[in-house]
């Protein structure tokens, strides 16, 4: 399998956009282990809202580990496993925001980062889908009220 998202890419319902949609275009990844695209049209009502612009970006990369880490062996003696490694995947969406009445433009950075213990993949892949599952689910049930606290800072 593969990260390959399908373009156009339907946004949670959000107070204040009517049915958004964000048609992606692939981009040239930062790094090998890495894949880019950019938001370049926006669909449904989404009053405001710009697609992405060098100066004005809009995009999303998606990041694997780079070298991926595998579980140690454990210690003849104790049978304990010293430090288990992580494999780090990331999504980062990048969102040029005006943080002025002028039009100063600053980019707003969100980062989701999922640390799997090595070893995990193999031994307990289905546990690993379910918490993925939970995470995307309550993001998309909850995209209204993350909104609220991004904005308002109300938890």
């Amino acid at each position: 399998m593969t990260v390959a998202i399908a373009s156009p890419v339907t946004g949670a319902p959000i107070t204040g956009l009517t049915s958004p949609t964000h048609t992606l275009v692939a981009d040239t990844p930062p790094k090998s282990n890495a894949k880019a695209w950019i938001v370049s049209a926006l669909g449904g009502t989404q009053t405001n809202v710009r697609a992405h612009t060098l100066s004005d970006p809009f995009s999303i990369t998606v990041y694997k580990p780079e070298v991926p880490k595998a579980l140690p062996s454990k210690n003849p003696i104790s049978g304990a496993y010293p430090s288990v490694p992580v494999n780090q995947y990331a999504f980062i969406i990048r969102k040029g925001v005006k943080i002025d009445s002028t039009g100063i433009l600053r980019t707003m950075v969100i980062r989701l980062l999922i640390d799997v213990p090595a070893g995990a993949d193999a031994s307990d892949a289905v546990n690993i889908k379910s918490a993925l599952s939970l995470l995307f689910g309550v993001g998309w049930a909850e995209g209204d009220d993350f909104s609220d606290l991004s904005v308002l800072g109300v938890l």
